[in-house]
This record gives C-alpha cells, structure tokens and sequence, in this order.
C-alpha cells in the first residue's frame, strides 16, 4: 500500500510537469581521488590500492502544494582502480576470492521515492542514513548505503526516525545484500532513533535496533556543551547494551559497551579529549559485516577497540588554523586498550592516528578539498601495520 501512494505521488509529479515553477532539481558530483596503502610488519602481503571515483546524487523535485513534496532520488557511483591488482583483499575495490583477483573497476547505482508533508517524510528505496547500527562511511572510495523504508518527523525539539532496512551495499561490493554479521544472515534492521534537544546544549539520544534472526540493540547518549571559568567544555557520555533475540544464529550475544569523553578548548579553535571506554559481557561487540563502523562511540577509531572485557583509554588533539589558513586543520589521536585475551593469553593493543585535512574556501576552488591519514597500530599478539590514506575530493553543485 505504501509503494502504491509514493509511485502515485510521482505520477502525480509527472502528469503536471508543465507547472515549471513547482518543478525543481538540484545535482551533486564528487570526483574522488584515494591512494591507500597498508604495510603489515614483518610481511609481504601489505594491501591496498589508488583508485578514481565519482560520485552523482540527483534530486527530481516537485512542490504539490504549500505542504506536500514529492521527489526522485537517483544515484550513480563509479570507480576506477589506477595501481596494479596485488591480488588481496583490501576492503575499497571488490575482490575475487576463488580467482584471486581484485576488480579494475566497481559502480554502484540506486533510487529514492520520498514524499514529504511539513516536517514529515517518507521514503522507499536506497538511503542514505546514519545511526549507531548503520552508518555512511565515507573513509575508503564509493559509500555504502542501505534499502528500505524510513520515516524522518520533526517535532518542535526532537527529530524522530524509524525504518525498516532489509539490505545494503557494502562499501567494497556493487550489489544490494542481505545484512549479515560475521557471515550470518539478517532478514532487515528494524529501528527507531529519537534525539532531542533538551536545551541547545543539551542533546540525548536514545536508539534501538532490532537485527531479524541475530541480535537487538539499544542505545542511549548524552552531549552536553558547558563552561568551567570561561573555558569550553564539552562530555559525550555513550551507553551500547546488546543481546540475543532467542534463536540468534550467532549464538549467545551479551555485550555492554559504555564509555564517556571529556572535551576542553584550552585555546581559541585547540581542543583536547580524554575518555574511556569499558566493553564488557561474554562477546566481543558485534560488527556488521562491511565492515561498518560504530561512529556514534565516544570515539570511534581504526582499530576498534571492542574485544571482550576490553579497557581503552583516549587521548585527542585537534587544532583549526583558521586564523591563518582557513580549512586546515589537524587531529590526533592516541588510544591504549588492554584487559582482554588472545588466545588464552592477556594481550593489549595501541593506535595513534594523525589526520591532516584542508578545504579550500575560495570561489576559484570552492568544493576541493584534500586529508591525509597515517594510522599506526601495534599489539602484543596482533598484526602491527602503519597504514596512510590521501584523499582528494572535488565537489560540485548545480
């Protein structure tokens, strides 16, 4: 019944399409260059790759009325491996298992039918989302994104979405899948998402997630933007709690994963970021494949830092120069977790992670913007690796 009241609303669109100023669209084209090496210690197998990529999302517009809007969203995702195939799995392009080989090339397409009345919207097909279980990762080359049903309402304070999602892309793969955690399939997430701002510096969150067959989640978070004697301060404050559903193909699923950060703006535009994080339960915290990360944690970083009964300990630096270069900026971050097991014995694991990222506000190079990212990860029992990432990302809007 649904699909049937959306495809009419863009008949509808269609049959008064000589209305010219009640048709509208708007178009975007990112151009996206990533170089992208992983060198593992003491190994020959590093991975990795240089690829092109471009990005097009397209909007189809149509104002019915002063209420109601009903639109057309296409996608189209293409991209181009520059370097030679190393014939391992690097987690950007698609990779062949059986014949070894990694794709010279990868696209990815789909559709959005969305109506929209006031602050009420309601969409079917691809979508583009973000919450703590399903997240648009935009660190490697072309994006995941996820199919089904959402609804997005806006209620003075608070904005409340809740879908049905029953597949996605992954961001190394082409086609729609059924979402899956370590290799077990999902018939679809069902979940809703309510945030609310108490005051304007004061935000929750409260999340629940229900993975058919698999597991369900909730979630709750607090930000809270505040002062100590004139200095900035910000707590992010997260709660995971995740449990089986009863005939969980994963078997027993019980993970907790709670943990708060401390930000203090010592100096005008330099902020400094101290948490901790305590997972803790019988499981490591469960991932989606893809991988997908989890970028609602208090911080969310390349290592992940989600082992069973495992202790991290956050440190971050961040500093906008735009007194001097407008766009520049520079993050890093030093994450030391320990008090979890490999194989039987205690094991401890590090990462630090500089980021420097520039985008350039002139009308000449308006929309280019570059980043560069260099990982260093090291533990006991583990595979150490220094990784480093560019990108170079050119936007355009028309």
């Amino acid at each position: 019944m649904m699909k049937k009241i959306l495809f009419s609303g863009i008949l509808l669109c269609l049959g008064n399409v000589y209305a010219a100023d009640k048709f509208s669209t708007s178009h975007t084209i990112s151009l996206k260059n990533l170089y992208a090496d992983r060198d593992y210690e003491n190994s020959d197998a590093d991975i990795g790759s240089w690829s092109q990529g471009l990005i097009y999302r397209g909007k189809f517009n149509y104002q019915v009325n002063d209420d109601i809007n009903v639109a057309l969203n296409p996608s189209f995702q293409f991209a181009y491996r520059l370097s030679n195939d190393k014939g391992l799995a690097d987690t950007i392009l698609p990779f062949d298992p059986i014949e070894n080989k990694q794709a010279s090339h990868q696209q990815k397409k789909g559709i959005n039918l969305e109506a929209t009345y006031q602050n009420h919207n309601l969409s079917y097909g691809e979508q583009w989302i973000n919450n703590p279980m399903l997240v648009i990762d935009p660190s490697r080359q072309l994006l995941p994104s996820f199919q089904g049903m959402v609804y997005t309402g806006k209620f003075k304070d608070t904005l409340i979405s809740t879908g049905f999602i029953d597949k996605y892309s992954r961001r190394s793969g082409e086609d729609f899948k059924k979402i899956s955690v370590k290799n077990q399939e999902s018939d679809g997430l069902s979940y809703i998402d309510i945030r609310h701002d108490v005051t304007p510096n004061i935000k929750l969150q409260i999340f629940n997630g229900y993975l058919e067959d698999l597991y369900n989640q909730s979630m709750a978070g607090l930000d809270y933007k505040w002062s100590l004697s004139d200095i900035p301060m910000q707590t992010n404050i997260r709660y995971f709690n995740n449990s089986d559903v009863g005939d969980a193909y994963l078997g027993s699923v019980n993970n907790h994963n709670a943990g708060i950060i401390q930000f203090i703006e010592i100096l005008p535009k330099f902020k400094v970021g101290i948490g901790y994080q305590k997972i803790f339960g019988d499981n490591d915290y469960p991932l989606i494949d893809g991988p997908i990360p989890v970028l609602s944690f208090i911080d969310w970083t390349q290592g992940s830092f989600i082992k069973k009964n495992e202790n991290s300990y956050h440190v971050n630096l961040s500093y906008e120069f735009n007194n001097y270069i407008p766009g520049l900026k520079l993050e890093s971050k030093y994450i030391y977790g320990n008090n979890f097991q490999t194989q039987g014995q205690d094991d401890y694991e590090r990462e630090f992670t500089n980021r420097v990222s520039y985008a350039i506000n002139n009308s000449l190079l308006n929309g280019l913007s570059f980043s560069w990212v260099n990982i260093d990860y090291q533990s006991k029992y583990g595979r150490d690796y220094n990784e480093n990432r560019i990108h170079t990302i050119y936007s355009y809007k028309f």
